[in-house]
């Protein structure tokens, strides 16, 4: 459902793809023009549903002093920020890597001639994808055997713990995809005369 979602916020810029055969018999313009499209919608999507969450926690986290200064605790609120916190740090990674916002060095890389810093990109990328798939495949029994029990925080209002354990399995399943799409693109690129 999700991913149907995401698709058809990205339908709208697919009109703009040129669909001639001489376009297609270059191959990869699906992948390079329209996965980007909708990797792009979703990793901005994300990245404001992190903002929304992160306002939330510090809407929670204030209301809550001023109501101990009132001596009027609230419970809960420790709780309700352990179970956005998994969201908010995935979706803004997933955000910042999509629009090349992080942190990267490269020294060593921009020296390397043009077929070499594609192919440490493709290294990279396998190496980034390999990763997020692995802790996907392990942390998905931690989730299902949480949603099991229907497992919740101790506290007054019943908070689903297993809401927080999901945040891992989706969160590095995304972020392997958007390594997979960056490995395909970068292997297309390689194998392209033009380089680009």
């Amino acid at each position: 459902m999700v991913a149907s979602f995401f698709v058809l916020m990205g339908v709208g810029q697919l009109d703009k793809i040129d669909h001639t055969p001489e376009n297609k018999s270059e191959g990869g313009q699906w992948l390079t023009e329209v996965g980007p499209i909708i990797l792009g919608k979703a990793s901005k999507s994300l990245g404001s549903i992190s903002g929304i969450l992160c306002f939330g926690v510090v809407l929670l986290v204030s209301v809550d002093v001023l109501l101990r200064s009132l001596r009027v605790p609230m419970s809960g609120i420790l709780e309700i920020s352990r179970l956005t916190l998994g969201w908010i740090c995935f979706s803004s990674l997933v955000y910042t890597f999509t629009r090349r916002q992080h942190v990267s060095v490269t020294v060593f890389v921009e020296r390397m001639p043009e077929k070499w810093r594609t192919i440490s990109e493709i290294l990279a990328c396998l190496l980034g994808a390999v990763l997020m798939f692995s802790i996907f495949w392990k942390s998905v029994p931690f989730f299902l055997q949480s949603w099991a029990v229907r497992e919740v925080f101790n506290v007054d209002v019943p908070l689903p713990y297993w809401l927080a354990k999901l945040t891992v399995p989706v969160g590095t399943f995304v972020f392997g995809m958007v390594y997979s799409a960056d490995l395909v693109r970068a292997i297309i690129r390689i194998f392209r005369k033009d380089g680009k």
